[in-house]
């Protein structure tokens, strides 16, 4: 496992916020209205439509 950036007084913290951010970001990307306009800044930067993939939240072994 890598070792954390953060002394172990604020890794706990740190994980937290990493968990809310993650679940700020997944509910921001379930509104279609925000989508597609993701996916209309994708295909302006990158020239290709975006594909959407299913991401699992398997643990991870520590």
């Amino acid at each position: 496992m890598k070792q954390s950036v953060f002394v172990p007084e604020k890794q706990a913290q740190a994980k937290a916020l990493s968990l809310l951010l993650a679940q700020t970001v997944r509910e921001y990307f379930k509104d279609t209205g925000h989508r597609a306009e993701f996916e209309k800044w994708y295909e302006q930067r990158y020239g290709k439509k975006y594909v959407w993939k299913r991401v699992s939240l398997e643990k991870r072994e520590k």
